[in-house]
């Protein structure tokens, strides 16, 4: 009926590690412009007197 292909030696990556991808001029994680974009945004807000943040939770 058909043929048949054997996937013995086929290697399967669930998961992808930064560290093995090569960044080039066209495959980046972030533009440069994207990179300045997100620098530029606001600064991190401090808590007020009697105000803290733990772990995102202000209390």
């Amino acid at each position: 009926m058909g043929s048949t292909v054997d996937l013995s030696n086929y290697f399967n990556k669930t998961q992808d590690d930064s560290d093995d991808i090569t960044e080039g001029q066209s495959h980046l994680f972030a533009s440069p412009a994207e990179k300045s974009y997100w620098n530029g945004k606001q600064d991190a807000l401090t808590a007020g007197t009697g105000i803290t943040i733990t772990n995102n939770v202000i209390s």
